[in-house]
Parts: C-alpha cells; structure tokens; sequence
C-alpha cells in the first residue's frame, strides 16, 4: 500500500492524519473561528474526504466599530494628592486601567482614555521605577 492508499484509508478514522484538515467530528480544535474565510462564528464540519465543510460557517455582512470611552472625572484617586491614601488609591486605579486597556485591544476595539488632571498629577507623583517595572519603563500615559 503506498502513502496516498494509506492517507485514503485513514481518513474515517476519527484521528486527524498528516493529511487530513479533520477527520470525523475530530476538527483537531479548529473552528469558523481559526479557518481561513473570515467567519465570525457557526459550525464547522467535516467533509468525508477529511476537509473542512465550512458552510455553516457565518460571515459579517457588515462592519461594527466600536470605540469605548472612559472619562474619569476629579474624584479619582481618592485621599490628598501626594498622601500614602492617593498613592495606594493610584495603584489600584492603574491596575484597573490596564486590564481594561488589555481587554480593548484582545477585543479591537479602539479606547478612549479621558483621565481628569487628578489622575494625571498622581501618576506624575506615583510613576516611578519599581511601578513602571509592570509596564516595560512606561508609565501609565505613555
């Protein structure tokens, strides 16, 4: 038997040969997803010659941007500007401000950052080398 008889005979397997894109419901953890074609989601399937079948596969029939916008009025960080309470207030807001900023680009979505003159005194007071550490040197508005 040669390596195309062999190929021909494993798929209907159920196990994704070198080959073989998919084998039975087997998809080797592809989805609409990951497949070429731009699909936004469905459901993939598997042909009998172990390809994909992406017909249930959706595609947009139009754009959506999306822009986020976070204003953040004088309130923010709390306690004195300078003081142990504004400093610690900081950290915590800057935490925030990261995941939401990681959130928005593993989504691509374009934000906004509107901070209030606050928060930007204390990053100035607070940003310093061990608090950049997290951030590769950059400090918060980088």
């Amino acid at each position: 038997m040669d390596e195309k008889e062999k190929d021909a005979a494993s798929c209907g397997d159920g196990v994704v040969q070198e080959q073989e894109a998919c084998d039975g419901s087997n998809l080797g953890g592809a989805t609409c997803l990951t497949i070429p074609g731009g699909y936004i989601g469905g459901d993939l399937r598997c042909t009998p010659a172990c390809t994909f079948d992406a017909a249930g596969c959706m595609t947009a029939t139009g754009q959506v941007q999306v822009v986020l916008f976070t204003h953040i009025e004088d309130s923010q960080p709390a306690g004195p500007l300078g003081s142990p309470e504004s400093h610690q207030s900081y950290l915590v807001l800057r935490e925030r401000l990261i995941a939401m900023a990681e959130a928005a680009h593993d989504n691509g979505v374009t934000w906004s950052l509107q901070p209030d003159w606050t928060l930007l005194e204390a990053a100035r007071l607070c940003e310093d080398a061990t608090v950049m550490a997290s951030t590769g040197g950059k400090n918060l508005f980088v």
